[in-house]
């Protein structure tokens, strides 16, 4: 013992010191290691969307706060006008500009923490960021679209602000990343098939009767009444807008 404090001695103070701390580093590391780049992104990214696409959690001071996303998303549905989608298009806003922060060589990791998983939920819906893009970006684009065909390229947009389209454009470029062309491809032609066509003229009296089917504008299979190709459609729908005009 007396030894070691005799070596112990004749170790430079400064040296001493910083040999402690380096110990003590490799401690803390191996008891909680340091969080990499992209969880730290994660973290970050989850804290700015708390509350609009995450719950907040209850506090002594707070209740427990839903997601906005869901809550506001019904309530756009179901008004269809500026009004009753101005909290969801600021709840997906928020969620937007999150991504704008957002690292995206960290988005594979993000899809998969498990603060954005629904356990449980079938493959479609489990992945909480996946399901919201896709319903954020298909829910703008039938909105812009409105209860019929719009009449030129102009009207593309409908009564969407220049604000709320930039965010579907965001909100896409992020889908697409996350799922690929292919996937979104496919999610896109389903989009397609949703969008309304005029009610003919001798269905004007039931146009709110449960028992009539919505005419829908796409000709395809599923649709011999349709009345325009897939082109025409995607042409007319918010889709084939160049996002670079809305930077």
């Amino acid at each position: 013992m007396a030894r070691l404090d005799d070596l112990l001695k004749k170790i430079p103070k400064p040296v001493f010191v910083v040999g402690v701390i380096l110990i003590a580093l490799a401690v803390m590391i191996k008891i909680k290691p340091l969080k990499n780049g992209c969880d730290i992104e994660i973290l970050n990214f989850t804290e700015d969307v708390r509350g609009y696409l995450l719950k907040s959690p209850r506090t002594k001071t707070k209740k427990l706060v839903l997601p906005q996303v869901g809550e506001t998303k019904r309530f756009c549905k179901e008004g269809n006008s500026p009004g009753a989608c101005e909290n969801y298009f600021l709840a997906l806003k928020k969620v937007e500009e999150a991504f704008v922060r957002f690292d995206d060589k960290c988005l594979p990791q993000l899809v998969g923490d498990e603060n954005f998983m629904v356990e449980g939920a079938p493959e479609e819906t489990a992945s909480i960021i996946k399901f919201q893009l896709k319903e954020g970006v298909k829910i703008l684009a039938l909105l812009a679209w409105g209860e019929k065909p719009p009449a030129g390229l102009a009207d593309r947009a409908g009564w969407l602000s220049r604000s709320e389209v930039y965010t579907f454009c965001r909100l896409k470029t992020v889908l697409v990343d996350l799922i690929g062309d292919e996937e979104f491809k496919i999610f896109r032609a389903g989009v397609l098939r949703e969008y309304p066509d005029v009610w003919p003229e001798k269905l004007q009296s039931q146009i709110n009767s449960t028992d009539i089917h919505r005419p829908t504008a796409l000709k395809w299979s599923g649709n011999s009444l349709g009345k325009l190709d897939e082109k025409e459609v995607l042409q007319r729908s918010l889709f084939s807008l160049r996002c670079d005009q809305y930077q």
